[in-house]
């Protein structure tokens, strides 16, 4: 059984390195604006799929938060 908290944090460092990784290289002023173009979308891309995999990881502890409060609340209506 696979574990989604593990793949999407091991997601998550991954990106991050990513990240880190390429606004290093679009700062480095040795290398040519052409490429450091790339790596600013690069960076860009990496960042963006990051928020994605967050806010996704977010909505879904907040939906387990509803259903908990739902669930409390169906608990008590029933007594």
């Amino acid at each position: 059984m696979i574990d989604e908290a593990k793949v999407r944090d091991k997601a998550i460092r991954r990106l991050e390195r990513a990240a880190d990784l390429a606004y290093a290289m679009l700062l480095d002023e040795k290398i040519d604006a052409k490429t450091r173009q790339g790596w600013s979308k690069r960076f860009t891309d990496a960042v963006r799929t990051l928020n994605h995999v967050v806010n996704d990881r977010e909505i879904r502890e907040l939906g387990k938060r509803v259903d908990l409060i739902l669930e409390y609340r169906k608990k008590l209506a029933s007594e």
